[in-house]
């Protein structure tokens, strides 16, 4: 976002104008809802993200986050884990 006030790190979220677009560094969140737009710039903690949905909801009512089990979540973090039969890529 242009003109954010950007959060501390080495990737506050700040945009950098290149001609007429707009390039963030990583992942940037733009969450636009109800009570606001909230901007989650870079990897942030889990809670991050969560208190910055509930910012940009403003007064709806979030469903609380699941949870997943351990094993549930290694599939997620490593896309390896989903097709194990799959072999490794040759580097």
């Amino acid at each position: 976002m242009i003109g954010l006030d950007a959060a501390p790190g080495p990737h506050g979220g700040r945009a950098k104008e290149i001609g007429e677009r707009r390039r963030y560094a990583l992942p940037t969140l733009l969450l636009d809802g109800p009570g606001g737009r909230v901007c989650v710039p870079g990897r942030r903690p889990f809670d991050v993200y969560l208190d910055a949905a509930r910012a940009a909801a403003g007064e709806v009512a979030l469903p609380d986050p699941v949870r997943l089990s351990a094993p549930v979540a290694a599939t997620h973090r490593n896309p390896a884990a989903r097709h194990p039969r799959r072999p490794a890529r040759p580097r």
